[in-house]
């Protein structure tokens, strides 16, 4: 792993850990047992730091995403199992929080082009899939929905012993041909 890699790693831990907000300079120096310096050498601030972090996190998910799709299948129904993954799921609760709380502008923004790209490849994979009746936008909401709220039990065991994978099916079923 590059001294690069490495420091965009500690930035992660720090956001999973510790939240957005906690990630400096500093900070990330000590998650790593070195001296600011050696973060400062490639970025020039904490912004760029937190910029090039989660895009290198979320661009790499994306591309795990594409893999899944281009190679399954079924790939609406690999592209939601993907989505509903515990892989990265602590980075993303504290993602969106930065990005609800408006306190980080540029993870707002990169939060927002992540789940501009995820609605429409859900509405690509949708593309006639979707029960007479229904709009692409009413299913691709109703599945987003469906999603988060599976994301957000973040693996906890239903009463009921479904799998997240068996309610997803389950709630979204009815509204697909």
């Amino acid at each position: 792993m590059s001294i690069v890699e490495m420091v965009q790693q500690a930035t992660l831990n720090v956001i999973a850990e510790e939240g957005v907000n906690a990630v400096t300079i500093r900070r990330v120096a000590a998650e790593l047992d070195r001296s600011t310096t050696v973060i400062t050498h490639y970025y020039e601030s904490r912004e760029a730091l937190l910029r090039e972090s989660i895009s290198s996190v979320l661009g790499e998910r994306r591309m795990n995403a594409e893999t899944v799709i281009s190679t399954s299948p079924e790939p609406l129904w690999d592209f939601l199992e993907w989505s509903i993954q515990d892989d990265h799921l602590t980075i993303w609760h504290a993602l969106l929080k930065a990005s609800y709380a408006g306190s980080e502008k540029e993870v707002t923004r990169l939060v927002e082009e992540s789940e501009e790209w995820w609605v429409l490849t859900l509405e690509t994979l949708l593309v006639g899939k979707v029960k007479k009746g229904r709009s692409l936008a009413e299913a691709s909401d109703i599945i987003g929905v469906v999603v988060e709220g599976l994301l957000l039990m973040n693996g906890r065991e239903m009463s009921s012993r479904l799998t997240q994978s068996q309610i997803l099916r389950i709630a979204i079923q009815p509204i697909l041909k």
